[in-house]
């Protein structure tokens, strides 16, 4: 009886195993399953439900992927990043442990997941995680990793299970979770850095950002808060991290984690006692070096006789291509491919830009290029770029296909396939209005949508083995024209993508309150500015007399902690205590204060016609306006948004002021604020984020001045003229309007001259 037992338990067993490796399928009209080879290297796991194991001494795990995590939407998905690894590291045993979890709808026998770490293949997987987060494991060849800069590369190829329309394609993804994506490394002693040169194998923590932990014994000092504003840029372009995330804390401590550099700021006698030792040599000369002591791994000193000395340590740390004016690509290493910063007529070949040639037999094939734009770009309502394609489409694509162009989020282009023959884009110049280009980083999302008469019908087998149907040439080329060249203020999205207008302005007052939340959020906005611009702004704490209105500021600090006229100049409108409208001039006011801010209609007539006719035309109201307004005080819509506002002054200067009524949300609405997909919505003359909302509160200005940033020439003053008045429709209209007057009477004057004459 026990013998026939367990041969039934024996049986029941494998028969589930079996059943196990078949893929679950949603179509059984298909009539038929695939079972495919298992690849040794995957291993499926159960995946750790928050953290992981505390890593060991002979054990460490370093994270890779930026922010937290990374989403592949379509049929087809690439993405490359950036990681360093010490000596010691890349001559370890390892393996890339990945955490990944994909739509149900995704059928696996036609689709896969693989890596390559450096150009080495690790292998491919079928995409069959629909159930739950899944791990999964790709051992990494000896002398794949390098010393340095590396880089690993994803690519999804997926299908869907019953459906061959382009609708079907929006339902596909795959995520890959940071949480759980680690390259597990084996051997004694790996997790610690030990010189300057491997500042970038720190790497990041789960959350995607490299977080520093900052020991400043003077902190109270304006030349201790000087020296942190400053160190902070450093230390962002030093460790080539997507983000940093700051916190200050009084003392030292073991904290060999990966992802985490603990930093210890400040003159020779003041030190912590722990650094007693090699306090010596900071006494006699700028030192900027890795701590060496066993208990204090991965800390960082930075030190000297006096202030000066300190500033001169920082800069040892600056890397040789920080401030590069023709790429930015390496200066970020979520940034791998090449981003050049395009400063007037030119053209790059998108193989440059780190697209591939792709032969697709999908329904909507699409890549995403980079390219930078600097500061004084003034040409978004008049000028166009060009998409010199080379592609083409089989004869099986149907009318009613097309080629979109995407810039920022925004269509910028769309190009009708008619052909029905078959067909090729030779060169095509395909035209692409700057109107939703951007002064720093910009991202053009390139997509084709095709449909043919075999995906109408989805005969059996289709999804996964359809003829190729569209190729797309890497050869194409990106083409720019010259474009008007002046900066305009206030713009915040020149503040967010190249640090204008105070990263060549020398010395920059920066208004610090005394909390030191308030410093820890000066900090990660002076970071996340030298990661946007590939340069330090040279951050000079001073008191809040000493400000000058001609000249630019920084301005950091709850509300609560500015005087209301100091307020007037950022143009920000401080809540009372309940968070309600504040008692500050007639209730009239007020509500044209809360109408500027969400953009509420008045009710007047002239302005509900402005409305629509800028409606109709594509355009903003203010572009009908002939003589604009001021722009009034920005009004908070929550005690927790922290607030970002940019005014010219009337004497000349230009003030960024970062703000928040509740102080006690400063960090952490700051944190949110500057992180890089919230950071690339910064535009206008204000920009908000709550802790719950999910984009930024844009308000853009009615009125800008400008200010020439290059040499006086006929060339760039028609471009800025152009700009201007496609800006300005109405004063463009009256313009003409008095020029045909004009030549009316200088018409008639010598139409009468000459029936004198006779």
């Amino acid at each position: 009886m026990m013998r026939r037992l367990l041969m039934c338990c024996v049986g029941t067993l494998a028969a589930t195993s079996a059943f196990a490796q078949v893929p679950f399928d949603m179509s059984p009209e298909l009539n038929l399953q695939v079972v495919p080879d298992e690849p040794a290297i995957v291993v499926p796991q159960p995946v750790a439900p928050a953290g992981r194991e505390p890593m060991t001494a002979t054990r460490l795990e370093r994270h890779i992927l930026p922010q937290t995590g990374i989403r592949f939407e379509g049929e087809i998905g690439t993405r490359a990043f950036d990681f360093y690894l010490t000596a010691t590291q890349a001559t370890a045993p390892a393996s890339l442990d990945m955490s990944v979890l994909n739509s149900i709808v995704v059928a696996p026998e036609y689709s896969e997941l693989s890596v390559a770490i450096n150009g080495t293949d690790l292998g491919a997987m079928p995409v069959e995680y629909a159930g739950g987060p899944a791990a999964v494991s790709l051992g990494v060849p000896e002398g794949v990793l390098a010393a340095g800069r590396n880089r690993i590369e994803i690519n999804v190829d997926q299908r869907h299970r019953t459906d061959c329309s382009v609708a079907s394609t929006f339902e596909l993804w795959t995520e890959v979770y940071s949480v759980g994506t680690v390259l597990d490394f084996e051997g004694e002693d790996l997790g610690r850095i030990a010189n300057l040169d491997e500042l970038p194998a720190i790497g990041l923590g789960e959350n995607g950002a490299t977080q520093l932990r900052f020991v400043i014994p003077q902190i109270e000092t304006d030349d201790a808060r000087t020296a942190a504003l400053r160190l902070s840029q450093y230390l962002a372009l030093a460790l080539r991290a997507p983000a940093v995330d700051i916190t200050l804390v009084d003392t030292l401590g073991d904290t060999g984690v990966p992802g985490v550099l603990t930093v210890v700021l400040g003159t020779a006698d003041t030190l912590p006692a722990e650094l007693a030792e090699i306090a010596g040599d900071a006494r006699a000369e700028p030192v900027a070096a890795i701590v060496a002591q066993e208990d204090l791994p991965n800390t960082l000193m930075v030190s000297g006789p006096d202030w000066p000395a300190v500033e001169m340590a920082m800069r040892s740390l600056l890397p040789a291509d920080a401030g590069a004016r023709t790429d930015l690509g390496g200066m970020r290493s979520d940034l791998p491919n090449s981003v050049p910063v395009v400063t007037g007529q030119s053209s790059f070949s998108l193989a440059d830009l780190g697209v591939d040639t792709v032969a697709f037999n999908g329904r909507r094939y699409h890549t995403a290029l980079r390219f930078a734009l600097p500061s004084d770009f003034y040409a978004n309502m008049y000028s166009e770029a060009e998409l010199v394609l080379d592609a083409a489409y089989s004869s099986a694509v149907l009318p009613g296909s097309q080629l979109e162009i995407y810039v920022n989020g925004q269509i910028a282009s769309v190009v009708p396939i008619l052909r029905t023959d078959g067909g090729a884009f030779r060169m095509s110049h395909l035209r692409i209005p700057m109107t939703n280009f951007r002064p720093g980083i910009n991202e053009m999302y390139i997509e084709t949508v095709l449909q043919t008469e075999q995906d109408n019908i989805c005969p059996p087998g289709l999804s996964g083995r359809a003829a190729a149907r569209f190729l797309f040439s890497a050869d194409s080329e990106l083409a720019f024209p010259d474009f008007g060249r002046i900066a305009r203020y206030p713009n915040l999205s020149a503040l967010a993508g190249t640090g204008a207008p105070y990263v060549d302005a020398g010395e920059v007052p920066v208004l610090v309150t005394g909390d030191p939340s308030s410093l820890q959020a000066a900090m990660m906005l002076m970071s996340r500015l030298a990661l946007s611009s590939g340069k330090v702004i040279e951050a000079n704490a001073v008191a809040g007399d000493a400000l000058d209105p001609s000249a630019p500021a920084i301005i950091v600090g709850p509300m609560p902690d500015f005087s209301p006229e100091l307020l007037d100049r950022g143009r920000v409108v401080e809540l009372d205590s309940a968070g309600s409208l504040p008692v500050i001039g007639t209730g009239e006011d007020a509500l044209q204060r809360w109408q500027e801010a969400t953009g509420v209609s008045s009710g007047n007539i002239f302005e509900q016609m402005q409305n629509w006719v800028a409606g109709q035309l594509n355009l903003a109201p203010e572009n009908f306006w002939l003589f604009r307004r001021d722009d009034g005080a920005y009004l908070p819509q929550s005690r927790d948004a922290v607030v970002l506002s940019q005014a010219p002054q009337a004497e000349g200067g230009i003030w960024t002021l970062l703000t928040i009524p509740n102080g006690d949300a400063f960090v952490d609405a700051t944190r949110r604020l500057v992180s890089p997909a919230n950071w690339q919505q910064v535009a206008g003359r204000v920009s908000a984020i709550g802790a719950t909302d999910e984009t930024v509160l844009v308000l853009q200005p009615r009125s800008s001045i400008l200010e020439p940033t290059q040499p006086p020439s006929f060339s760039n003053l028609r471009l800025v003229a152009a700009n201007w008045m496609s800006t300005n429709v109405l004063g463009y209209a009256l313009l003409l309007a008095g020029a045909a007057i004009l030549l009316t009477i200088a018409t008639s004057l010598l139409l009468r001259a000459g029936r004198r004459s006779k």
